[in-house]
């Protein structure tokens, strides 16, 4: 079978001594994270059913862009227009945090208290009590959420130097306040290492150093220095850890 980037699809592993079937997402980005040969290959079993899932299965949109299972086992799909919510066969669409839409949603996590954190074009938002809500970040255009093993949210973009949101931090946003918040570094120290202000990717090390992907670089900060460790024109951008 053929699949296409950017597509969801869902297989099903029939087992005959099993009467629930085993569900299994596959998200496939634009660049080559997996093996598509590989992946159809196996998929081509008739130990498989596969079905793709879009519009016409009820997603809000089937340009998909970010894909999150949360620890009650739910699927959540960023998408052009916001977030579905997947439950076995039934579709849950947001596009709105009251007032605010959504717009295209490009990472999806979740905290140590369960509370989802979505970021995308439109700022940052969280997912509690069955609905969206905005936060004061409205301004930042998100691409990637991480959070760290002393769960601290770390969020990068496009056009800002990323910054870090405590636990404690994060607990006022749910209650509704504001709060003061600091990128890593200086914008200054920043352009003076970096050449761009796009991260696409971030992630922790065993030795708890934070990597941040950047268009053509790589960069760890260790909590007090940033440091550049590659750059690179022959790739346009490093999208994942």
């Amino acid at each position: 079978m053929s699949l296409l980037p950017g597509m969801l699809y869902r297989w099903t592993w029939i087992n005959s001594q099993h009467t629930n079937p085993l569900i299994r997402i596959a998200f496939l980005l634009g660049i080559y994270l997996v093996s598509f040969e590989a992946i159809a290959q196996q998929l081509s079993s008739p130990r498989y059913i596969v079905e793709s899932l879009g519009n016409k299965q009820g997603l809000n949109s089937s340009d998909v862009s970010a894909l999150y299972q949360d620890k009650d086992g739910f699927i959540w799909v960023g998408t052009q227009p916001g977030v579905s919510k997947l439950d076995s066969y039934e579709v849950q669409n947001f596009t709105k945090a009251g007032e605010r839409y959504l717009g295209q949603i490009h990472s999806i996590t979740e905290d140590k208290a369960g509370t989802l954190w979505i970021g995308g074009i439109n700022g940052l938002f969280f997912y509690q009590d069955g609905q969206f809500h905005a936060t004061q970040f409205e301004q930042y255009g998100v691409i990637t959420l991480h959070v760290s093993p002393s769960h601290e949210l770390w969020v990068g973009g496009s056009n800002f130097v990323p910054f870090v949101l405590t636990e404690g931090e994060l607990q006022k946003i749910k209650e509704g306040h504001k709060i003061s918040h600091h990128p890593i570094v200086s914008q200054e120290e920043w352009e003076r290492q970096m050449t761009s202000f796009w991260v696409w990717d971030i992630d922790n090390d065993d030795q708890g150093k934070v990597w941040l992907a950047l268009d053509d670089q790589r960069a760890s900060f260790d909590g007090t220095d940033l440091q550049l460790h590659y750059t690179g024109r022959e790739r346009r951008h490093i999208i994942a850890f």
